[in-house]
Formats: structure tokens, sequence, C-alpha cells
């Protein structure tokens, strides 16, 4: 005996015909091939869709690291810049008070006359102090003042150091003639002496004024 008797599937067969025909669905062979059809051609366009959703998030990707970048690099442009305008400012205020910029640094040479540490703590009070010279670049810009003036070495027992701490080198030294020569044993102090020549410095003592 089945399940369900054939007044129960003509019943259901009659049915299924009148929801096919409320539902306007004609289901010959045509039509349903023209159906699996426009089907495929959703199906094509879906994926065609979906690729480009995926080729569109991607490229947003991109442009977000991209986005992120130039912020980054904007702030860096930002910041160099509020450096460079920190380092004008410093140029134009010792501009002002008569400082004169070379190779990276700023000097001052005073009209007026003082012993080397009382040169020096002038120098240190305005966060700098009396000069290093470092080369003989250096050292032409200095005599080309014209001027007598100290420089930042001293002796160090046998030794002369600059006030920076490092040791004087032969190589980088511009002692005048027989100079130093450490005269009536108290000449401790180097100054920019003969600046007329490239050969200048001489050794005074510390309480000299220049």
């Amino acid at each position: 005996k089945h399940g369900h008797s054939f007044s129960d599937l003509n019943a259901s067969h009659k049915k299924l015909l009148v929801q096919q025909s409320r539902s306007g669905c004609n289901c010959n062979p045509s039509s349903l091939q023209a159906c699996y059809s426009q089907r495929n051609l959703a199906n094509r366009r879906l994926s065609s869709c979906n690729s480009q959703v995926r080729s569109l998030g991607a490229q947003r990707s991109s442009l977000l690291r991209q986005v992120s970048g130039l912020r980054s690099q904007y702030a860096a442009v930002v910041k160099q810049r509020d450096v460079l305008q920190g380092q004008l400012n410093v140029f134009v205020r010792y501009q002002n008070y008569g400082w004169k910029y070379y190779r990276g640094s700023f000097y001052y040479f005073s009209t007026s006359k003082a012993n080397w540490q009382a040169s020096r703590n002038y120098c240190t009070a305005r966060g700098a102090d009396l000069v290093v010279i470092n080369d003989a670049f250096e050292n032409n810009f200095t005599r080309e003042v014209k001027r007598i003036a100290w420089i930042g070495l001293y002796r160090s027992g046998s030794n002369w150091r600059w006030v920076d701490g490092s040791y004087l080198s032969s190589r980088a030294s511009y002692w005048a003639p027989k100079e130093p020569n450490n005269s009536g044993n108290r000449e401790d102090r180097g100054e920019i002496w003969l600046y007329n020549n490239i050969e200048n410095w001489n050794d005074a003592p510390w309480a000299d004024a220049n």
C-alpha cells in the first residue's frame, strides 16, 4: 500500500497546475532554455560585479595606504619646516646682535677688552664659548677680523687644550714663528696676534686684556 492514493496525487497535480497558471510560468522546453540562458547571463554579470567589487576593494586598500603614507610625509615636512623656521629665527636673532655666521656656526667679536677668563665668561653667559679653531678655513675667518683676540686655547701641563676638552693637534695649529714661548713662564692662554699672517697665534698671560 502506497502512502498516497491516486486521487490524492491527481488532486496534487491539479493544484500544481493552478499554481503554475497563477504564477505565469511557462514550462515548455524553449522557455526553460531561455530562462537558463538568462540565469547564466545573470550569474556571469554577478561574477563580473563580484570581481569589480574585489578590485575596487583592493584599490581602496591601496589608496588608504597611499593616504596614510602622504599623511606621514606631510607630518615629516611640517616638522622639518618648524625646525628650519626655528633655525631661521635663531639666525636672525644672532645677526641682529652682531654675530657673524660661518660654516654652520655663529661668531661674535667683541670691541671691548677683557682678560681670557672674563672673555670666556662673556661667551658662556650667551650659550657660546671662546672659539675653537678646527682648520685653516676657520683660522682665516677669525684673522680676517684683523683684531687681537682671545681664542679658546689654554696650556694644560705640557700640552695645549681647547675649551671643548680636545687637545691641540699639530696639524691644525697656527702659531706665529717661535711661538708659543711661554715668556716669563706665565703665558698659558692662546690669542690671535699677527692676524695678517696665516700663522698668527701667540701665547699670552690669561690676565692680559685683549
